[in-house]
């Protein structure tokens, strides 16, 4: 396991979130249709659910946090 997914797994991501989570680090200037667009098979309110969720669990209040804590330990 890399240090990205000990950190989604550390911060009880569930699998959608870590999903989301993956999208959102490969694609940083999509809007959430663009996230449920990526994903395939979710509304875009059911990808900023799961996005917010995301936020919350990892202390992030937009991507740019949830990026950075995500990517902080990658090199």
């Amino acid at each position: 396991m890399d240090e990205f997914e000990a950190l989604m797994s550390e911060a009880k991501l569930t699998p959608r979130e870590k999903q989301i989570c993956r999208v959102v680090i490969e694609n940083p200037g999509l809007t959430v249709k663009g996230i449920s667009q990526r994903v395939g098979e979710i509304r875009p309110a059911t990808a900023k659910f799961h996005l917010e969720n995301a936020y919350k669990k990892l202390n992030a209040t937009n991507r740019a946090e949830l990026v950075l804590h995500l990517t902080k330990t990658k090199t």
